[in-house]
């Protein structure tokens, strides 16, 4: 039961360090992690569109979450979606239903926004289900434990030209997809310490690294290039957590020719904010582009 009604406000991350060292003690510094979101999510926070949504009591802050204004397209169409992410409470404030209001306005604030969807990564419905949000996931998780990396120690990748090639072969995707900026391939999620982009013909796989262990983000490739692009990324990393959408021609190679034991994803939930339908079931989010 919730004693005081919460106050919400809007601000974009810049005008509120106070949440973002709220984020980073809730999911960076708390878990043994470095590098704070303001790093992290450089690309994000540079948007005018994006904002955080801080919930307040008498003054107090008692939770936020982080909203991503962004446009996906699917040939001529292109529809506006609001990704949401890091939503936490502070533990005292636990418990109240301060994090369904919290869900709440930033649904209408979305609305407000004209914006059509909202899509979010969570392990378990619980608040999101009693909100009407619907799990929806294409998701593969392929992995490789291998203990170490190849014998020849290769340095960290993200060269402009990688990530210019990268980014071209991105555009031209003839499926669906979350329209990037080159500033995106900057976007490093936890608990990888910097980017690797990998490009081998038409093919490329944009990854995050920490140690030795490689998490691929994003992957696409043809049958013909596929053997190159995972001879680069066998032997840069040790242990490798490919993610990738089931049923493209990048999965169906790897689960032919790269040993990985995979795994159904089901972390994805959606939510349509207006009346139009959203063919949100064939749809993919690859986790290079998510908060």
């Amino acid at each position: 039961m919730v004693a005081t009604r919460l106050r919400v406000a809007f601000p974009h991350p810049a005008e509120a360090p106070e949440v973002v060292e709220l984020f980073d003690n809730e999911f960076i510094f708390s878990r043994e992690r470095s590098i704070s979101f303001a790093r992290r999510f450089s690309d994000v926070f540079s948007v005018p569109e994006c904002f955080v949504a801080v919930g307040s009591v008498a003054g107090d802050v008692v939770g936020a979450l982080l909203v991503r204004p962004f446009t996906w397209s699917e040939g001529a169409r292109e529809w506006r979606g609001a990704m949401m992410g890091l939503v936490c409470t502070k533990p005292r404030f636990r418990r109240q239903g301060y994090a369904a209001q919290l869900l709440a306005a930033s649904e209408a604030r979305c609305c407000a926004l004209d914006l059509d969807f909202g899509v979010l990564w969570a392990a378990h419905d619980g608040l999101y289900g009693r909100q009407g949000w619907i799990r929806s996931d294409r998701g593969m998780l392929g992995v490789r434990r291998a203990g170490q990396a190849g014998a020849v120690p290769v340095p960290p990748l993200a060269a402009a030209n990688l990530v210019r090639a990268a980014h071209a072969l991105h555009e031209a995707r003839e499926g669906p997809r979350v329209n990037r900026r080159l500033s995106n391939y900057r976007h490093l999620l936890p608990p990888a310490e910097h980017v690797v982009v990998l490009v081998e013909g038409d093919s490329y796989a944009l990854c995050g690294c920490h140690d030795q262990t490689g998490y691929v983000y994003d992957i696409v490739g043809t049958g013909r290039e596929m053997p190159g692009l995972w001879h680069k990324l066998a032997a840069h990393f040790g242990d490798i957590y490919v993610n990738v959408e089931l049923g493209t021609s990048a999965h169906r190679w790897l689960e032919a020719h790269a040993g990985l034991a995979w795994s159904k994803q089901s972390l994805a939930m959606w939510k349509p904010l207006r009346r139009d339908s959203i063919p949100f079931a064939a749809w993919y989010v690859p986790f290079m582009d998510r908060i």
